[in-house]
């Protein structure tokens, strides 16, 4: 199994929904997806064919809980409660701060995208598979929840599902360790919690978050051009949030030809920075060098110009608050950053 499998298997919401849909907790089970149900046909009528970017229905639990056929509604909102001690754990958890009609929304979008997440993760088990190739394909499993789903994507708070802040931490862990490997330490046993200590990977993750947002956002806001347009929009600086990192020695060229034409860029032609005598001894230098680049830039194939890989849906705690509200907080529950 790859290390991109098992982390996204790590996270809090994966751990919840094997858990909660297991074949012991069956009957409840069967329940808690006749809630979700209810509600993906109460916002289905709410929006009868036109484009809404948001849905705010008033008394949600209400009536979610008039077409689960319960006699109260209290009945339902109990389940989704911090206090609540059932059968199967409120993904929520005991957080206050999540209110049952909130916490009924944010499991039933979880619920509902994770066919196309299970897609994912048979496509981020193949062999050869890059992260980047497996960060696009969530991209695209996202976009086609979004599009389907659009109602329930569209319900407050809008977005993708909570498990895509954890799922975009884990790449972002993922490629620290290619990056910065003396940074990170093997990931403690599962259900242990760690807290991050590197800005490096939480910039990544916000980062990574965000372009996931702007993926399910496009695709409310321009539905005409459907979930290809909307990752299209966002894959070249995925890519290179994605990318390998480069050999110290070439990020080190890099930086020092970046400094020294912006310092020539303004200080003109000045030989105080330059001399005449130093810029033919660069030029000789640097000038084989830049023919060889040049071979290996027009010559050698890109990576991906085998076109990327075929993508098939399938047909705590991190402070959930944070992540409702639209929020990046980090799953931390891969690995350890070391100080």
């Amino acid at each position: 199994m790859s290390s991109i499998v098992v982390g996204l298997n790590s996270t809090w919401t994966a751990r919840w929904y094997q858990a909660a849909s297991g074949t012991q907790r069956g009957d409840a089970w069967a329940e808690r997806l006749r809630y979700f149900r209810a509600l993906s046909e109460l916002l289905t009528e709410l929006v009868k064919g036109s484009n809404q970017q948001q849905i705010a229905p008033r008394g949600l639990v209400s009536e979610v809980a008039r077409r689960a056929h319960f006699s109260a509604h209290e009945t339902l909102y109990k389940r989704f409660r911090s206090e609540w001690e059932g059968p199967i754990e409120r993904w929520a958890g005991a957080d206050d701060a999540v209110k049952p009609r909130n916490a009924l929304v944010a499991e039933a979008k979880i619920v509902s995208f994770w066919p196309y997440r299970d897609g994912v993760l048979r496509l981020a088990d193949s062999p050869g598979v890059t992260l980047p190739e497996v960060a696009e394909a969530y991209l695209k499993a996202l976009a086609s929840w979004a599009s389907d789903d659009s109602p329930l994507a569209a319900c407050r708070p809008a977005g993708p599902p909570a498990c895509v802040t954890e799922d975009m931490s884990v790449l972002a862990t993922l490629w620290l360790m290619k990056a910065a490997p003396d940074r990170v330490s093997p990931a403690p046993r599962p259900g242990t919690r760690v807290r991050y200590e590197c800005v490096q990977l939480s910039e990544r993750a916000e980062q990574l978050d965000r372009l996931a947002r702007a993926v399910v956002r496009h695709v409310l806001e321009r539905p005409a051009g459907g979930p290809g347009q909307a990752v299209d929009a966002v894959r070249d600086e995925m890519r290179t949030l994605l990318a390998d990192p480069m050999d110290p020695l070439l990020d080190q060229l890099a930086r020092a030809a970046t400094q020294l034409s912006a310092r020539l860029h303004h200080a003109g032609h000045s030989e105080l920075l330059v001399t005449a005598q130093r810029a033919r001894t660069l030029l000789a230098a640097l000038t084989p060098l830049a023919d060889q680049l040049r071979v290996i830039a027009t010559q050698l194939p890109m990576p991906n110009d085998s076109g990327p890989r075929q993508f098939v849906p399938g047909g705590g705690l991190v402070p959930r608050r944070a992540v409702l509200a639209g929020g990046s907080a980090a799953a931390g529950e891969r690995l350890m950053i070391a100080p």
